[in-house]
């Protein structure tokens, strides 16, 4: 396969195209792992695509996804630090039910048809909270898991979000003030990463992503203005925590937390949570933890007054022989040390 993607139907170039400027001209209510910017530094700029479905010439739907190549065929899967990618659909606020069941059903039956012109092996990728609606999907043959985020929706009242916190997370912020623990933010992202690396260390876990893929999203992040890292240290310089939050506009994602476990006392990362809503309050709308399917983290997130938002992920296999071959090659990159 050439680097662009080939079908005999669609032409997924001038889509792509046409996708970079709806989002620089347009782009309000995508979220920020649906940015172009975003997709290039995780997936890679060759490796993503997109079907767009049109209303005369403006575009009211769209399916992004991104890929792995195994020989002439590929695998559709979200890259490491993308919640979703998936559906889109841009729907007019009063449509009645009928209505807007009869839209969905049209627009993503078609968004299915032009990315099955593909040569697939599978399809595995997670929607957005927007997505209420996979039953289109189910009648192509897809199934669903459904997972679970957890969003504080506005953020124009940081007050009353402190508020919200319970009781437990009020008593870490106030603990935290105590101890006179110093907020900044721009930690560099080979500190992050080392310190990432040893609290996880410390507690039996070894880092999941590559040093060179975290700099890569920290670049994107700080050149474009949509990412900053937030960090706690004591008076004597101990780095007690830090998080590494990406937004745009439409919503914030808490996308990696570092707390070290040696510092879980001291309240720094409820504390770090609710200094970077207050910078974040007249940047975006909303601020999402990214959820958890752990009992404990979910429990945790929910302590922060923040909506459980169900999201879907769905599958579905197009070539079974070619998906076990693939597993294979993934595995045999792993004990050589690549990954996929």
């Amino acid at each position: 396969m050439e680097k662009e993607l080939i079908s005999p139907s669609y032409d997924f170039a001038a889509a792509k195209e046409e996708y970079r400027a709806f989002c620089h001209e347009d782009g309000h209510n995508i979220y920020i792992f649906q940015e172009p910017c975003w997709l290039d530094a995780t997936a890679g700029p060759d490796n993503w695509g997109v079907a767009l479905y049109k209303k005369d010439v403006k575009i009211v739907g769209f399916l992004l996804f991104c890929y792995y190549r195994y020989g002439k065929k590929i695998r559709i899967m979200d890259p490491t630090f993308t919640q979703f990618t998936g559906l889109w659909l841009d729907m007019p606020p009063t449509q009645k039910p009928e209505k807007r069941l009869a839209f969905e059903k049209e627009v993503i039956t078609d968004l299915l048809r032009k990315m099955e012109t593909l040569p697939l092996i599978s399809v595995s990728q997670a929607h957005s909270v927007d997505i209420v609606n996979w039953q289109p999907l189910y009648w192509k043959g897809y199934q669903d898991t459904t997972q679970y985020s957890f969003r504080i929706p506005d953020l124009t009242d940081v007050e009353k979000i402190e508020q919200s916190f319970s009781s437990a997370k009020r008593k870490n912020i106030k603990r935290a003030r105590s101890l006179g623990l110093e907020i900044g933010f721009d930690l560099p992202a080979d500190e992050f990463y080392e310190n990432h690396t040893m609290t996880l260390a410390k507690q039996g876990a070894k880092i999941s992503y590559s040093r060179e893929l975290f700099q890569k999203i920290y670049t994107t992040a700080y050149d474009h203005q949509c990412g900053r890292t937030i960090y706690a240290k004591d008076s004597e310089g101990h780095l007690h925590g830090a998080l590494f939050v990406i937004w745009n506009e439409r919503c914030a994602f808490d996308l990696i937390s570092t707390i070290d476990p040696d510092y879980r006392s001291s309240g720094a990362a409820t504390l770090l949570v609710l200094e970077m809503i207050r910078y974040l309050s007249d940047k975006t709308r909303a601020f999402d933890f990214e959820g958890s399917m752990i009992e404990g983290v979910a429990d945790s997130f929910a302590q922060f007054g923040a909506q459980q938002l169900p999201y879907f992920r769905t599958q579905k296999v197009y070539d079974s022989k070619a998906l076990f071959w693939s597993k294979v090659q993934n595995r045999l990159r792993i004990l050589g040390g690549e990954g996929v």
